[in-house]
């Protein structure tokens, strides 16, 4: 189908859908065959045009005819988000970080201040304005008194912060907590609350009990597929990426709305009828959760910010790893990892999102990247075909998501090829890859991912990898699968770790020498003489 200048492919086996996809002025839309429309995850997209940069971005996203419209500054960072008439303009420094937010939805103006190890050093919210700022209304600070380790945050607000050896927290003032097997959270308690949780051998939360109320989570890999607390049970959907399309609760089907970041902002019933609404901060704090079913549904659905699990209990976010608390806008504990080459602030075991969570996330809790804009457009799409499947209980219905983002959004091949993602493809019987070539626009290097043996491998082009995509311990594939991806993609994955650990005793010369020192000097201590290999390996 041609129109507009896009050419959009499609192909149903139905008897009664009447699957329409026009595309005017950058919209996709949708009817189902008992001519029901769906406009709940209706999507526009920035049409081909001479800003490269912005070619390939959500322009607008209209939910229920509520649109939600993005620009973006010259680095790719989004700069504005416009809805219903309000309008929220970020700044940032020349490390990205997010330093001031004019919040029309919150009435309120933020400043945000850093020290040079990335860590908010205070958050000063004034009178809502775009231009000349008046008297504070408030300051937040954040103190860090340890001088053996001066990342980590000792108060916030006034409250004072104590931690164990490992830097993991005690108790923050209105918690306390205790640990296990290193950085795993055990217990919660405090303000009438008394919380413990249970991990599988992979690290993964598989049980909650919140006074006396037991949760049991049912997990394909990291993946909560079933969970029940003995009065709800919710079963959950995910698309072939492994993301969160819906969620049954007690038999009655519910479907998740995203923003371009990624945020849960709703749920919508099987009539396309809009039941919650959800509203964060910039760090993903919940601001407010309306709707006709907000304080059931919308309080029995846990996944939120970023399609983090949101503990409502105390506020926190799983994210696999570690918990996130977004009031702070830090990690509570320290990250096992160290950061990547090259960026200092990614030192910091404590920081999250590298202090932008306009643009980033973390879902593993170890790695922060650049949330993927091609990719909300793809899970929008996604979500918008699978409704339509579920509504009217056809067979089949099958959208070219690839073909349909890559014209619809009017990617200049020559510019922005590297944004868009490749398939996967076989190696061999039983395994897989992925070569993605990263760039600018992503903040990626080039990259290739490789699965296998059920379990998943990712390799940069310098040597460098992620964490949680690679079994413990950090292996590489097989040898006779990298031997097979050399031959036929030309990755060296042998060479890359060679080179990798070349880097590791070159790069950033006598400073950076001296800062791993300093980062180093903690696992010196009898204490955390069981960190000593870890941060060694570590760039």
């Amino acid at each position: 189908m041609h129109t507009a200048g896009y050419h959009v492919w499609y192909q149903a086996q139905i008897e009664n859908l009447g699957w329409q996809a026009p595309v005017q002025d950058g919209q996709i839309a949708g009817t189902t065959g008992q001519g029901l429309r769906l406009e709940a995850l209706r999507i526009f997209i920035i049409k081909p045009g001479a800003d490269s940069k912005n070619s390939a971005k959500i322009g607008t996203i209209n939910n229920n005819g509520k649109q939600i419209s993005y620009t973006y500054d010259a680095n790719g960072n989004i700069q504005t988000i416009t809805e219903n008439g309000k309008t929220i303009k970020y700044t940032y420094n020349e490390l990205n970080e997010v330093t001031r937010e004019d919040n029309a939805v919150l009435n309120k103006t933020i400043v945000y201040t850093y020290d040079a190890g990335g860590n908010i050093r205070t958050k000063v919210e004034y009178a809502y304005t775009t231009g000349t700022l008046g008297a504070a209304t408030k300051t937040i600070n954040y103190g860090y008194g340890d001088s053996n380790w001066k990342d980590k945050l000792t108060s916030y607000n006034g409250k004072n912060i104590s931690y164990d050896a490992i830097g993991n927290p005690l108790n923050d003032g209105t918690y306390s907590y205790t640990w296990e097997e290193g950085r795993q959270l055990k217990t919660i308690s405090g303000g009438g609350k008394s919380i413990s949780y249970k991990y599988n051998d992979a690290g993964i939360r598989t049980q909650k009990v919140v006074n006396g109320v037991t949760t049991n989570y049912h997990l394909e890999g990291d993946k909560v597929t079933y969970e029940s607390n003995g009065t709800d049970k919710i079963y959950y959907t995910y698309d072939s990426e492994g993301d969160l399309i819906s969620m049954n609760l007690n038999g009655t089907e519910y479907y998740y709305i995203r923003n371009a970041q990624g945020d849960i902002i709703g749920l919508f019933d099987k009539a396309g009828t809009q039941v919650v609404a959800y509203t964060y901060d910039t760090w993903g704090k919940l601001i407010s959760t309306t709707g006709t079913l907000a304080s059931t549904v919308g309080v029995k659905n846990p996944y939120r910010y970023r399609g983090y699990r949101y503990d409502g209990e105390t506020g926190l976010y799983y994210l696999n790893a570690r918990y996130y608390n977004a009031e702070w806008g830090r990690f509570i504990n320290a990250d096992a990892a160290v950061g990547s080459i090259g960026e200092l602030i990614s030192h910091n075991m404590f920081v999250y999102c590298l202090n932008n969570p306009v643009n980033m996330s973390d879902p593993s809790g170890n790695w922060p990247s650049f949330s993927n804009i091609i990719k909300a457009a793809k899970k929008v799409i996604n979500t918008f075909v699978n409704v339509i499947t579920r509504i009217v209980a056809v067979a089949t219905v099958v959208v070219a998501v690839a073909t349909v983002v890559s014209t619809i959004i009017g990617v200049n091949n020559s510019v922005q090829k590297p944004i868009v993602n490749a398939k996967m493809r076989e190696l061999k019987k039983g395994w897989s890859y992925r070569r993605d070539k990263g760039g600018v626009a992503t903040r990626e290097k080039e990259h290739v991912h490789v699965e296998g043996g059920g379990k998943k491998y990712q390799q940069d082009v310098d040597g460098g990898r992620r964490k949680l995509e690679n079994p413990y311990g950090l292996p590489s594939p097989p040898r006779k699968i990298r031997d097979l991806l050399k031959e036929k993609e030309g990755w060296d994955w042998d060479a890359n770790e060679l080179k990798r650990n070349l880097n590791k005793v070159v790069a950033g010369g006598a400073t950076y020498l001296v800062y791993r020192g300093i980062r180093m000097a903690p696992s010196l201590a009898p204490p955390l003489w069981w960190t000593i290999p870890a941060n060694a390996v570590a760039p």
